[in-house]
């Protein structure tokens, strides 16, 4: 029984895909983003505060004419991080610690589910409004050398956000990034970590 099921849906998935590949429309194009982030710590032992960051790579887009849908992908560059206010403990400022900026760096792997609203008389062509959320998955390139901080590999995100299409060709959007994992530990108490949360404001040209 468990194999019929099993072929069954294969067989589903197939017509699906099949179905995708000869009328779905492909497009890619380059997006550059700025990214207002900081550190959300599982404990309240340090404050954080908010910095300015950026992302920039390339977005390739599949869309399903006709119902608004589209699914994109996106390898970004990005650069997040905070102040962390580490000198308002004695645990850090007895080691000469004040508010260090820290900057992680990553290679960003980033999964969208976009809804287009397409049913505008003819006036999705000039403008056309649309909402989009999914995971990113991050991998670690690079961070500041803080001896009071040890950092993660990586990172699972989850985003969601809206933005506009403007002549079939700029994507503006605006999101909010949720860290599902921790970016990083400090190195005294093994068990405080922190979590990397952003706003983000994008812009990508299709082509």
């Amino acid at each position: 029984m468990m194999k019929k099921i099993l072929l069954i849906i294969a067989v589903i998935a197939t017509a699906i895909s099949g179905s995708l590949n000869a009328s779905a429309e492909t497009r890619w194009g380059v997006t550059a983003a700025g990214n207002i982030s900081t550190m959300k710590f599982n404990q309240p032992l340090a404050s954080t505060s908010q910095v300015c960051n950026f992302s920039v790579g390339v977005t390739s887009e599949l869309i399903i004419p006709g119902i608004g849908f589209a699914i994109d992908g996106s390898l970004l560059y990005t650069q997040l991080g905070g102040r962390i206010n580490l000198g308002e403990y004695p645990v850090w400022s007895a080691d000469g610690y004040t508010n260090p900026r820290t900057y992680q760096h990553y290679l960003d792997i980033r999964i969208h589910l976009n809804v287009h609203y397409c049913t505008l008389t003819g006036f999705e062509k000039i403008t056309a409004p649309y909402v989009f959320g999914g995971p990113t998955f991050t991998i670690l390139m690079g961070h500041s050398d803080i001896p009071a901080i040890k950092y993660a590999g990586g990172e699972f995100n989850l985003h969601t956000g809206f933005g506009v299409e403007i002549a079939r060709r700029v994507l503006v959007a605006g999101s909010y990034n949720w860290g599902m994992t921790y970016a990083l530990r400090t190195q005294k108490l093994d068990q405080y970590s922190a979590k990397n949360r952003f706003w983000r404001v994008s812009v990508t040209y299709m082509f």
